[in-house]
């Protein structure tokens, strides 16, 4: 229904090829599944004529509390490990080039050395070609603002890892803004990454005292780059609906460019971008148009209004990174710069 209604173009052409990572249900069915369908169907229409696949697994739930793993299932699940365990063991003609996620959760509701070992699976699929694009987040600089010393902001895992993409959102046209709760900050578990430490350190510059102490100050900022993300056309229960909106919309959009850049360097005997974040801050760089207007707000469940906000600027910002993709510049200069 998605593809009469929105992208005819996709009719008998793209058909989403549906994969149980361990063996769970298959939720193909469409109805009732919002998330999934919202990530499958951008994708899809974004990456055109890229073929799509959809990975389903259940996960290990996460005691909080204890930091124990368990075998559970529900939305809190800690998804990751299913996945990143079945793409590891798949030999390389058989795995994707690009691959968007739109899950994510506190960094602190994991143990920080398993946090690590999942961000370092993600850098082994960068190393084998595969572009890892996340949503970077819905909760501003974070839901609940909690920490065993006071207050503090909530970076998102595994966005914040330097391994993936992470993507926030923007709103509006004319101008584009920065989301009001896009998810961005600095990880309390991964170290600022050389090749974004230059933008990073200007940020930090304008942001002063203000918010001191509340976030780790050398930690992996988040996140890289944006999209739009309002009012999406979704198909879910065979009802379209336009009231879909957040990091989950920005980050297939941006899964979809960068999968029709990878299939284009690939078609023309070139290597994938694969770990892509080196590339795009620095000859990538003028393919993003910057968003300096607007900014996020979170910490309403600690501090109460007025909560705690991030402005965005010009250069990199913790709410929208270092902007949104121009698809023609990004294409071009990733067909110049890869051998």
């Amino acid at each position: 229904m998605f593809t009469k209604k929105f992208a005819p173009y996709l009719v008998d052409v793209v058909k989403p090829r549906f994969i149980s990572v361990d063996g769970e249900r298959n939720h193909s069915t469409y109805t009732g599944k919002g998330e999934a369908n919202l990530d499958v169907q951008y994708a899809a229409a974004m990456g055109y004529p890229v073929p799509v696949q959809y990975y389903y697994t259940h996960g290990l739930g996460v005691d909080e509390e204890n930091h124990s793993l368990q075998n559970l299932t529900g939305a809190s699940s800690e998804l990751n490990i299913m996945l990143l365990r079945y793409l590891r063991d798949l030999p390389k003609s058989s795995l994707p080039h690009t691959l968007s996620v739109s899950y994510g959760g506190s960094e602190k509701a994991l143990p920080n050395a398993y946090a690590r070992k999942i961000c370092d699976m993600y850098g082994e699929l960068g190393a084998r070609g595969i572009t890892v694009v996340f949503a970077s987040g819905d909760y501003g600089p974070g839901l609940a603002c909690r920490g065993k010393h006071g207050k503090r902001l909530d970076p998102i895992f595994p966005a914040t890892c330097p391994y993936v993409t992470s993507v926030g959102r923007t709103q509006f046209v004319n101008p584009e803004l920065a989301g009001i709760v896009s998810s961005g900050g600095f990880s309390d578990i991964f170290p600022r990454p050389d090749w974004q430490e230059k933008e990073v350190e200007t940020y930090l510059d304008t942001l002063g005292t203000r918010l001191a102490g509340m976030y780790n100050s050398s930690g992996r900022g988040f996140p890289d780059v944006s999209a739009h993300m309002m009012n999406y056309w979704v198909v879910d229960n065979l009802q379209a609906t336009a009231e879909n909106s957040g990091t989950s919309a920005s980050a297939p959009t941006v899964a979809g460019i960068v999968g029709l850049v990878n299939s284009a360097l690939i078609g023309a005997g070139k290597s994938p971008l694969g770990f892509m974040n080196p590339f795009l801050y620095s000859v990538a760089r003028k393919a993003f148009q910057e968003v300096d207007g607007g900014g996020s707000k979170g910490c309403l469940q600690f501090l109460g209004p007025p909560t705690v906000s991030l402005n965005a600027t010009k250069g990199w910002d913790p709410i929208s990174g270092i902007g949104t993709p121009d698809f023609q510049k990004f294409l071009s200069i990733a067909m110049q710069q890869q051998a």
